[in-house]
């Protein structure tokens, strides 16, 4: 596969699943990337003082899954 075709995933999963071609769209402005550095530390620190201080468990999930929005 061509990494440089950003559609070829969608294509190939099409074609495994005998879907017609280019029913899947990509989602605008979207990233699949990993966290930078900074980022994960973000998340590693709140992760310890979340449970270090016995927060409840829904609002870590809100936050960590949600971090631009905190």
């Amino acid at each position: 596969m061509d990494d440089r075709d950003r559609g070829g995933p969608m294509r190939a999963f099409e074609a495994l699943l005998g879907l017609p071609e280019n029913l899947l769209r990509p989602v605008p402005d979207t990233a699949n990337r990993s966290h930078t550095l900074a980022e994960t530390e973000m998340l590693r620190n709140l992760d310890v003082e979340f449970r270090g201080n016995g927060l409840p468990d829904e609002l870590y999930s809100r936050s960590a899954t949600a971090p631009s929005r905190i």
